[in-house]
This record gives C-alpha cells, sequence and structure tokens, in this order.
C-alpha cells in the first residue's frame, strides 16, 4: 500500500505535473526561438526543480517525524491553505520580477533600510565637492556603469533601463 496523501499534497503534486509539462513545451518553444529565450527556458526549468526538491524535502521531513506544538501565543492564521497560497504567489512573482528586471515586493520591503556604508557616510560629515577634473567633458569615453552612477549621484531616475546614447543625453 501507497501513503496516503492530503488534498493539499496531491494538489500541489498535479500541479508540479502540470508545471513540468509546461516547462518542457517552453523549452521546446524557446529552442526554436533566440539564445536569450532558451536562456530563460533554462533558468525557469532550473527554478521549478528547485521548488521540487524542497516541496520534496519538506514533504519527507514533515511526513517522518512530527513535533509537537507548543502553545505560545500568536495572531490567528488565514483559514486554510491561502497562506501557502499567498507565499507561492509571491515566490512566483518575485522570480518573475527578477528576471523581467523590476524591483520585488521583496526589493520594496528593504528599499527603506539604509545600508552600514550609507550610514557611515552620513555620520562621517561632508564629503568634498565633485570637481571638473572627476567628471570629464566627454562623457562617451564613460563607461554605461559609470554613466548610471552619475545619473544616480544627480537623484536621476529611469537611468537602469537606459543606453549609453540615452544616459549621455540625460547627463549631458
Amino acid at each position: 500500500m501507497g501513503k496516503k496523501h492530503s488534498k493539499a499534497e496531491q494538489a500541489a503534486t498535479d500541479a508540479l505535473k502540470k508545471a513540468r509539462k509546461a516547462v518542457k513545451e517552453a523549452r521546446r518553444l524557446a529552442d526554436r526561438a533566440d539564445k536569450s529565450a532558451r536562456r530563460e527556458a533554462r533558468e525557469l526549468e532550473h527554478t521549478l526543480e528547485l521548488l521540487a526538491q524542497r516541496a520534496q524535502e519538506r514533504l519527507n521531513t514533515r511526513s517522518t517525524v512530527r513535533t509537537p506544538e507548543v502553545a505560545t501565543p500568536k495572531a490567528p492564521a488565514p483559514a486554510g491553505g491561502a497562506a501557502k497560497r499567498a507565499a507561492g504567489k509571491a515566490a512566483k512573482t518575485d522570480a518573475g520580477r527578477k528576471r523581467a528586471g523590476t524591483k520585488s515586493a521583496g526589493a520594496a520591503h528593504t528599499a527603506g533600510r539604509t545600508s552600514t556604508g550609507a550610514a557611515k557616510r552620513a555620520r562621517g560629515g561632508a564629503t568634498k565637492p565633485a570637481t571638473p577634473a572627476d567628471r570629464p567633458a566627454d562623457l562617451s569615453a564613460r563607461t554605461v556603469a559609470e554613466l548610471r552612477a552619475f545619473a544616480r549621484e544627480r537623484g536621476l531616475g529611469g537611468y537602469s533601463q537606459m543606453t549609453k546614447a540615452q544616459l549621455i543625453e540625460l547627463l549631458g
């Protein structure tokens, strides 16, 4: 006799099977497409396999050893598997946003924090102002990363998606 699985476990297994099938189809289509599509399909396939491994590990650890719950006061949990579904959706959207190059919910959460380097600079007092020698008149001699750094220092927005020509136009 096989192990009995709960409805949630069975639904997760079915979802993984469907996801594998969809990734396989995406990989097949990406093979016909350009290099970036093939790379993205490989990344997606890798992510799916990692998620499947984690789910299997959790299932194995949960089914082998059950620890008694300690009575601690905590906020009421959402009914049913709503928390698991919400966490799964958040993970999927964060991964999708990361591939698309946009900020995720986690990035928005940490955006308000100050890095230790920024805090030290703020405590360190005034810094010397930029001199003309620090920034050449010919911006085209600079790399895109340097141009983006200049845009960041000036407080300009939207520079992360710009080309070198657009950055030069913005900074010029």
